[in-house]
């Protein structure tokens, strides 16, 4: 056993536990590859969100929508602002009249879930990736498993 390199254990499997190999290395190279993408768009997020609040509370102004996503096309919080002020021009544009208070409790629940609406495409973009990362963390474990009960009856 001491003469042996490293790859002998591989060289000598059978073709099952072969296979079994390749997968859980493939699984762990996408697993890989999908946690350190999630790293930088979540990093990414953090600071074009922190950039674009710092940018609001100097200028306190939203309503140029195209510089806004070309500014900070990784905030999450960009589609909100996008929908709330899109349906806020459209309503007012539809709906104005001279009663304040009529305007704001047609405004309010049309803007917010137009809101709900965005962050949801949101949510499912920040969450694109991750079941694959469930069922690998749930499925690599039984893989390991069958290759070493395979291995034990061969």
């Amino acid at each position: 056993m001491a003469g042996q390199s490293f790859f002998a254990p591989f060289l000598n499997a059978g073709l099952f536990a072969l296979i079994i190999l390749i997968i859980l290395f493939l699984m762990s190279i996408i697993s890989w590859a999908i946690f350190f993408r999630k790293i930088r768009q979540f990093r990414r997020a953090r600071s074009q969100t922190r950039a674009l609040l710092e940018n609001f509370n100097i200028r306190r102004e939203l309503t140029n929508l195209s510089e806004l996503s070309k500014l900070f096309p990784a905030s999450p919080l960009v589609p909100l602002l996008t929908a709330a002020i899109e349906e806020w021009q459209v309503l007012k544009n539809e709906f104005f009249n001279h009663n304040r208070e009529d305007n704001l409790n047609l405004l309010v629940p049309n803007i917010t879930e137009a809101m709900e609406r965005a962050a949801s495409r949101t949510l499912e973009q920040l969450e694109s990736s991750l079941p694959f990362l469930a069922i690998t963390t749930m499925v690599a474990p039984f893989l390991g498993l069958l290759g070493t009960v395979q291995g034990v009856l061969r």
